[in-house]
């Protein structure tokens, strides 16, 4: 069998189908046995057009990795920005709660206070 390698990563997996696409090609040509020039220029024709249809198969494939890309860039970003308004969104839901708490806070201490002024001011005036 044969053995051609078109990159060095030897790992590719559209590498490997290509080398193994060409290996079935080589060993289909062996098993052909070229009485006339016909022969050999309609191989050579048949070759050109398995090239061809390869060649396609690797631009379509190609496009699909490259619009895949841009999907994953694009979901990413609105992701990130999903994420950073649902934090601002957060916090400020917890600064609101926050200010709810100091406001109740202060509400029952400002009425201790007057109802404590109240008190003192109502035993000052029968004392």
């Amino acid at each position: 069998m044969f053995t051609i390698f078109f990159c060095q990563c030897r790992v590719c997996s559209l590498c490997m189908l290509l080398q193994s696409k060409v290996e079935q090609i080589l060993y289909d040509a062996l098993e052909v046995s070229f009485s006339f020039d016909q022969d050999i220029d309609e191989f050579w024709e048949y070759l050109k057009n398995e090239l061809s249809t390869e060649e396609a198969k690797n631009a379509k494939i190609t496009d699909e990795i490259e619009g895949l890309s841009r999907e994953y860039v694009e979901d990413y970003s609105k992701l990130v920005n999903g994420i950073e308004g649902l934090s601002c969104s957060l916090e400020l839901i917890e600064s609101q709660a926050c200010l709810a708490v100091m406001d109740f806070i202060l509400l029952h201490v400002c009425r201790m206070s007057v109802s404590s002024m109240y008190s003192e001011h109502i035993s000052a005036k029968f004392s």
